[in-house]
């Protein structure tokens, strides 16, 4: 009889010890095959860490918006500058030929830069990644252009020293140099398919448009309207005053409306 008492008892149990390892067993593997998401380093204000935003390891390139409205660079992130960025033509950079060559100083203090690529078409497509060269951090905005290759310029925050790098066929580090150098914030260029490009910095965001971006201005010939005012007035009464309009484009030529 004791041991028909026990056997509800040593079965209870090896329930409970299966069910606990099978548990622990499934806790183990989803917990090896999860992703956790690692929060980046804060700034002094509060904001997330330039690199914790803006360096995405997938990359997901992003074909470029040509609609003549800002649209932020992707894939975000923030800036702490004005985003400089020139057209890079083929033959003056055989890492980033035909590309519009984008640099940034991040809330770090680092520099960053990221390639639309055309491929012999339009739009160009973003890389989506920001790539941060490697050194010391920067004092100065950057200052891009194309001489020879891709040219970026920089003030160190230790000894202010200017440096630069030059693209030719790839990296080739930053080299010190003390001429006067002119800094500026290029914020637009025009790349070889007809479309200008501008740069600002909205809010902390990196932001680029391009296509056509001619300011537009009153044609007064296209208008067809000519106006001619008469008036005369004479001290203490109300200024009248006669109009014709002759609508030279709208009517029959001649028309006269009073």
């Amino acid at each position: 009889m004791q041991s028909i008492k026990k056997q509800p008892f040593r079965a209870g149990h090896i329930f409970l010890t299966t069910g606990f390892l099978l548990l622990l067993l499934i806790l183990l593997f989803t917990g090896s095959n999860s992703t956790q998401a690692v929060p980046g380093p804060v700034n002094g204000d509060g904001s997330s860490n330039f690199i914790a935003k803006w360096i995405d390891p997938a990359g997901n390139p992003v074909p470029a918006v040509c609609d003549a409205g800002w649209h932020e660079v992707p894939p975000g992130g923030a800036t702490n500058a004005t985003p400089v960025g020139v057209y890079i033509a083929a033959g003056k950079n055989t890492e980033f030929p035909d590309s519009i060559g984008m640099a940034v100083r991040g809330t770090d203090n680092y520099l960053y830069y990221q390639n639309c690529s055309f491929s012999g078409s339009a739009p160009c497509t973003w890389a989506s990644n920001w790539t941060q060269l490697s050194g010391a951090t920067v004092l100065s905005a950057p200052f891009t252009y194309v001489g020879s290759a891709w040219d970026i310029v920089v003030k160190s925050t230790g000894n202010q020293d200017k440096h630069n790098i030059n693209w030719g066929s790839g990296w080739q580090g930053w080299f010190t140099d003390n001429s006067s150098w002119v800094f500026g914030t290029p914020t637009e260029t025009t790349d070889a398919y007809g479309n200008d490009w501008e740069f600002r910095r909205s809010g902390s965001a990196v932001q680029y448009r391009c296509g056509d971006l001619t300011p537009l201005e009153p044609d007064l010939v296209t208008n067809h309207q000519a106006i001619t005012i008469n008036g005369s007035r004479t001290v203490g009464t109300p200024l009248t005053f006669t109009s014709t309009v002759k609508n030279q484009g709208a009517g029959p030529a001649g028309t006269e409306s009073q």
